[in-house]
């Protein structure tokens, strides 16, 4: 037996029977074609197929059995061995029609012709009544899979139903010819025994069968019936009765006791042979005067009437039966792409094709009962693609709601899929960057910075005038707050131009002007942060109460984060204190600079043996010597992809640990740099009077204190701690068998790779690659359709200006909301360039804000650019407003003529990922910039991205877009889910290593960060979470890099992670495209960006009141959601 349980069937199916029954079935179609062609029957030909169709079928399930994981065999011998005996069955048919047209048709209860044409079509009607039902089989609602249960089972019944009457009207035919015409039956009598074998064995097979798929489950693959689960009942009752239905016309031929000569009657006359027409005029006697041309067509329609129905649809539909399959197989042959996981609906979704038949049969019934002339080949092809697409569709067995996408939806793929497809509109006048007219040319950035400065110290007079004035109304705060907030936005308008400018720019020119301007404004807003008249102005109205409490929300948490802004600069302290807070903080920029550098920086080579990299692929062993080997030694890069490849695929392992030893080498002057910055850290937050620089960090988050973290921290843990130890045990577990260990062994630092490689090995052989199916285009599309379903959001191509993008193959994209019009735009930079920075980024040229009556004025007084203010009035609302400018940056490979930019899968996530933050910036249009969209809380502002991912890779989505760039086919989703689950074999692993980094980032930033050795409290802190084990004279939390740009707060990824897995869980895994539902977050999450709470926002998302308090309660609560 070869082992197959896990494979294609659901029993372990065995190699040598198929190869028997493939053998003997042969065998009989020999002697099959030699008996016909000797006899000259070509009316057993449909005996012939399918002998060679039961033949073929077996050869697949042999290739089936030893290719457990692919679908291209299993297709083909499912089809043949299924539909084998409806052959069988037709030749039945022709036999019983031959042996009536031979004793005469006046002794059978209907005409020899009728025979064929009937209970052949009801043969056909009865395959796709079972097509049907096994469609609705596949489907996710649980009425419809009981409907298609029924269905099946129906019609599997009437086709035992019509051969019973077909039996009925043999026996007739017998009973009356017994009693007629005696003992002249006798020469034939053996070929209608044969006839009733073979009759009741295909009975009896189709039984079975009805019994086989009533006993499926589609609710669980694991318990199912006693006939699906055991192979032996297929082999008897199936595979023998039809082996026997066939030998039974080799021993007892139709040829020895028929004549050969078509017309011949028993009684030694003949019958006019007419001709088959599939549409035949009625007879004319000679006596009756030849009708008229109007009164042939009635003739000839009435005909179609009677006819046409059946017969036009059958010959096409065979054609295109066979057609598909072909395409069908050499597709799995070329690219096995549709690879189904779920035995079940495996079952069903080899009826899907006598699905699209029906429906084809039925469209083409219906136009030749129209008397509308079909060219033949024209039929056929259109009918095969409407049969192609109705049985490759339903792959994705998710139906998505039905919408008219609006937008550039047609269009979206062209654009961005096309290499000569451009947007720029050379007949329009030119511009400058992003639309200003002043950024035209390099030499113009300086010059707007300069005039932005004093346009800014304009308002910074105001600030103070207000300041200093009696009244202290809450009016006076909040114009204080709206001129503060003018302020950030006119100065972060240009800076973050000039940010995005030279860090994407392809022109060195402008890329060192931005950094002119970049370095003169952000110099400026350094002054600006300890400016102390701005601070007092605003520290003095902040604190009177009344004016407090008449403030909007949003004012409130604006003027609180402008408040919090200038105290992290120290401007609070004393004099000296302020001297002091500065030179601490260069000195921390100064060792995170250079903690950075050394932790990029390389370890010392380790030196291994060759004969010790046994297991190490040869072109990592070929790349090592080619380099420097000696005596049989090489020297190994740690950190290298050769030292990768090792941890992953050497045997031995002592050399893996001398290689991860040396990649994270102790390097002591790395651990002071380390230290030195932590101690410094601390020294800064006891400054400003916090116990601790992570009490410093999280006062404006939504953890708010270090406290809470470790709740949520030690929560997740928890959580995920019985995955974790299962995945170890897995590992384990291979390790013990490769030892041959009584004992399961511990998986050390240098195991992990090399088991997790085992692990892996041959579960992603077999998974076809997804690229095919994600053009940059349809990516896009289906975001667009996606944001229409959920938001009420689609994007529109916009043409770009000479001199308003920077790449010609910038794209650019108008949000349009269906109420408001056009909320914003995006820049789509996403191919890769000539010194374009690796990986993603979403970057924002400007956000949204509600302007003040006098600003355009203003404006245009200091000659300020329009894109700096410039303001649109949005549907059903009276104020102006500054709507968003962001640019998403990727680098993707660049389309060609022939072939778009194709998309790994995780690719697709990061596109929809940084879409995600584009979207936010889109919707939390708020009143004012320092709150509007992405600009919230560091540790919740991922939420909406990471969210996005989910939606990425949720079916119903995926229909709407993922779909092959070529042939249009739809892409197989459980072969995306099986990638994934190879990308991440051991994801609870992976998210322990991430809430070890982030306990170990909060524990170096406690109040006892003063005198802490990072080492020790790292193997402390790991042996407490469990998991594996640090391994001995290793530092590698010198290479966490992240510890200077997220200090104290590298939680914040985790912590979003687990809460957009539980809005994905509560709010859109049912529906993912449901509109009440996206209105809903889009409600209470996104509209707000940074002016609400995030706790509040949760709470009434949620609807759990108790959340809305935050703290650390709150904190535990999300660690226990965890993250799936």
């Amino acid at each position: 037996m070869a082992s197959n349980r896990d494979g294609n069937y659901n029993y372990d199916a065995s190699v040598p029977a198929a190869a028997l029954f493939a053998a003997l079935f042969g065998l009989t179609l020999g002697l099959h074609i030699l008996q016909a062609l000797r006899g000259k029957c070509r009316y057993l030909i449909p005996l012939v197929i399918a002998t060679l169709m039961e033949v073929m079928g077996y050869i697949f399930r042999i290739l089936a059995i030893k290719k457990p994981d692919q679908l291209w065999p299993l297709i083909p011998s499912e089809t043949l061995i299924i539909t084998a005996p409806a052959f069988l069955a037709a030749n039945n048919y022709m036999i019983f029609g031959r042996i009536m047209a031979y004793v005469g048709p006046e002794y059978g209860l209907v005409g020899h012709e009728f025979i064929t044409k009937v209970f052949v079509g009801a043969d056909i009607v009865a395959i796709l009544t079972q097509a049907s039902g096994g469609s609705m089989l596949s489907g996710d609602d649980f009425s419809s899979v009981k409907i298609g249960r029924t269905v099946l089972i129906v019609g599997l019944a009437f086709q035992v139903v019509a051969f019973g009457i077909f039996m009925f009207i043999a026996l007739a035919l017998d009973l009356k010819t017994r009693r007629k015409l005696g003992d002249k039956m006798t020469p034939i009598r053996p070929l209608i025994w044969a006839f009733y074998v073979s009759a009741l064995l295909i009975i009896i097979r189709s039984i079975f069968r009805a019994i086989e798929f009533s006993t499926i489950s589609f609710e669980s693959e694991v318990q199912q019936g006693y006939a699906i689960t055991h192979e032996w009942m297929f082999y008897v009752l199936d595979s023998l009765l039809i082996l026997l239905a066939t030998i039974v016309f080799n021993w007892i031929h139709p040829s020895s006791y028929l004549p050969s000569r078509k017309g011949l009657r028993m009684d030694g006359t003949t019958y006019e042979v007419r001709k088959f027409r599939l549409f035949r005029r009625k007879q004319i006697s000679v006596d009756t005067p030849e009708p008229k041309p109007e009164e042939q067509e009635m003739a000839l329609s009435s005909s179609r009437l009677e006819y046409g129905q059946y017969f036009a649809g059958f010959v096409d539909g065979i054609m295109v039966y066979i057609s598909t399959m072909c395409i069908l197989h050499a597709m799995e042959l070329t690219s096995p792409t549709l690879i189904l996981k779920s035995r079940a609906v495996r079952h069903s979704r080899l009826m899907y094709l006598g699905q699209a038949m029906f429906r084809s049969l039925a469209a083409l019934a219906s136009r030749q009962v129209r008397n509308k002339p079909i060219r033949a080949r024209n039929s056929w092809l259109r009918t095969l693609s409407q049969a192609s697409s109705a049985f490759l569709a339903p792959l994705h067995s998710t139906k998505g709601p039905t919408i008219q996408y609006g937008g550039d939806d047609a269009l979206l793929p062209s654009i961005f899929d096309s290499s000569s497809h451009s947007l720029i509109d050379q007949s329009s006048k030119p511009t400058g960057l992003f639309g200003n007219s002043d950024l035209a040319q390099p030499s113009d950035f300086i010059s707007l910075a300069k005039r932005t400065q004093r346009y800014t110290k304009r308002i910074v007079d105001r600030i103070v005038d207000y300041g200093q004035t009696e009244s202290g109304s809450s009016t006076d705060l909040a114009t204080l707050v709206r001129l503060v907030d003018r302020l950030s936005d006119t100065l972060c308008c240009v800076i973050d131009t000039a940010e995005f400018v030279r860090n994407s720019h392809p022109d060195p020119r402008w890329v060192a002007a931005a950094n002119d301007a970049y370095e003169y404004l952000c110099s400026w807003m350094n002054e600006l942060n300890t400016h102390v008249g701005l601070y007092k102005s605003l520290d003095r109205l902040t604190k009177d109460p009344e004016a407090v409490a008449r403030l909007s929300p949003e004012e409130k948490q604006v003027a609180l984060l402008f408040i919090r802004d200038f105290e992290k600069s120290g401007i609070h302290l004393p004099e000296a204190q302020r001297v002091q807070f500065v030179t601490l903080s260069d000195t921390i920029l100064s060792l995170g600079r250079q903690f950075l550098t050394e932790a990029a920086a390389p370890r010392p080579d380790v030196k291994v043996r060759i004969r010790d990299l046994t297991g190490v692929p040869l072109n990592v062993i070929r790349s090592l010597s080619s380099s420097d080997a000696r005596g049989g030694e090489v020297w190994v890069a740690p950190n290298s992809w050769e030292a990768r490849m090792i941890l992953r695929y050497a045997i031995n392992p002592n050399v893996r640990r001398d290689v991860f030893t040396a990649s994270n080498a102790l390097v002591p002057e790395y651990v002071d740099t380390l230290e030195a910055l932590i101690k410094t850290r601390y020294e800064l937050a006891k400054l400003v009077g916090s116990p601790s620089y992570a009490a410093m960090t999280l006062g404006e988050k939504m953890a708010r204190d270090q406290n809470s973290v470790n709740e949520f921290l030690h929560s997740l843990a928890s959580h995920h701690r019985p995955l974790v130890e299962a995945e170890l045990g897995k590992l384990a577990k291979i390790k013990q068998e490769e030892e041959n260990s009584q004992e399961t062994p511990e998986i050390l630092a240098w195991d992990r790779d090399y088991y997790i490689t085992r692990y892996t090995s041959g579960r992603s052989s077999a998974i076809a690659p997804v690229n095919s199916f994600f053009s940059v285009g349809t990516a896009i599309q289906g975001l667009s359709r996606l944001f229409q379903h959920v938001y009420g959001m689609t994007f529109r191509a916009e043409n770009i200006r000479p001199g308003e993008g920077w790449d010609p193959h910038v794209r650019k994209l108008a949000v349009i909301d269906e109420s408001e019009g056009v909320i914003g735009w995006i820049y789509m930079d996403l191919f890769a360039r000539d010194g374009k920075p690796g990986g993603a980024a979403h970057f924002t040229v400007r956000c949204s804000r509600k302007m003040a009556d006098d600003e355009l004025a203003e404006r245009e007084a200091e000659g300020l650019p329009p894109l700096a203010i410039d303001g649109m009035r949005l549907r059903g609302r009276d104020s102006l407003h500054q709507l968003p400018v962001v640019v998403l940056m990727c680098d993707f490979s660049i389309p060609t003529d022939r072939v778009p930019s194709l998309l790994s899968w995780h690719e697709v996530e990061t596109l929809f990922h940084e879409m995600g933050h584009a979207m936010h910036s889109m919707i939390g249009r708020t009143d004012y910039h320092n709150v509007s969209g992405t600009r919230c809380a560091t540790d919740f502002v991922e939420l909406p991205s990471i969210l996005m991912e989910y939606f990425a890779a949720s079916s119903p989505v995926l229909a709407t877009y993922a779909r092959h760039y070529s042939t249009g086919l739809p892409l197989d989703f459980s072969n995306l889910q099986a990638q994934i689950r190879a990308q991440s074999p051991v994801p609870a692993l992976e998210t322990h290593s991430q809430i070890l980094m982030a306990a170990l980032d909060q524990v170096y930033h406690s109040n006892q960060s003063n005198s802490l050795s990072t080492t020790a409290e790292l193997v402390k802190l790991q042996k407490e979470l469990g998991g594996i084990q640090i391994a001995p004279n290793t530092a590698w939390q010198t290479q966490f890099g992240h510890l200077f740009g997220y200090g104290a707060s590298y939680y914040s990824y985790l912590f979003d992670r687990a809460i957009a897995s539980q809005v994905w869980k509560k709010v859109f895994a049912r529906d993912p495209l449901n509109r009440e539902m996206g209105e809903r977050y889009k409600r209470e999450v996104l509209r707000h960006g940074g002016s609400k709470d995030p706790w509040h926002m949760l709470a009434a998302l949620f609807d759990e009141p108790e959340l809305a308090d935050g703290g650390a309660k709150a904190m535990k609560r999300v660690g226990e959601w965890g993250i799936e």
